[in-house]
């Protein structure tokens, strides 16, 4: 599906129904696009999530946003922001996922500050 300026938006894995959502957030058809994203539906990006992301990237050459459910553990955090171009936390799709989509069309990677908080632990005491 066309969205927006210049890019369109694929479907590459949804385990949690999020599609039906998102095309009603997508603006009309445009056509010309330059970037093909590819839009990954899971739930927390856990061990089983992440291990499918090779396959996705042999799948879809173009950037990779995953919108998911809920906060991931610490490892999800890190793949999410070390090897998608792009997050959506679900509960904040509305607001976020156009101006997301915006952003990677053009080259930059968005990580949301929640998951960035998962991934950013702070530095151990000197007890510890």
């Amino acid at each position: 599906m066309d969205a927006g300026l210049g890019y369109t938006v694929n479907l590459l894995d949804d385990r949690v129904d999020v599609w039906p959502s998102v095309e009603r957030l997508l603006p009309r058809r445009v056509s010309g696009a330059q970037v093909a994203i590819g839009l990954i539906g899971w739930k927390c990006a856990d061990h089983d999530e992440v291990a499918e992301l090779k396959a996705l990237r042999d799948q879809h050459r173009g950037p990779l946003v995953a919108l998911i459910e809920r906060l991931p553990a610490a490892r999800g955090a890190r793949v999410l922001a070390a090897r998608l171009e792009g997050t959506v936390l679900i509960n904040r799709m509305e607001q976020t996922l156009l101006p997301t989509l915006d952003a990677v069309a053009s080259g930059q990677c968005v990580v949301p500050y929640s998951v960035r908080q998962v991934v950013d632990r702070p530095p151990l005491s000197p007890r510890e």
